[in-house]
């Protein structure tokens, strides 16, 4: 996902999960469009929302590698944090 689509995506992520909460895609939508746009603290929400709600998921391995290199980016003082490391799953989405 490039930022011009993560732009458009995720305020339509938002209503997604303002019209059901438990929507796995919609969290797991905001989290990869907001490493895109390098808004680590809110892709780490996201993930975190995600796997509280599908903590067995086929994909939750990797979410949580996403987010242990978001944290210790947001811990180095990082915008989005891991960047690199976590949009390189991201940008395929």
């Amino acid at each position: 996902m490039d930022s011009g689509r993560a732009r458009r995506a995720e305020p339509l992520y938002r209503l997604v999960l303002r019209a059901d909460p438990d929507n796995l895609d919609g969290w797991r939508g905001l989290g990869h469009a907001s490493v895109r746009l390098r808004r680590g603290r809110q892709a780490i929400r996201a993930y975190e929302q995600y796997l509280r709600r599908a903590p067995g998921a086929t994909d939750a391995a990797e979410i949580r590698e996403r987010l242990r290199r978001l944290r210790e980016s947001e811990a180095r003082g990082g915008r989005a944090g891991g960047a690199e490391g976590a949009e390189s799953g991201a940008a395929q989405e």
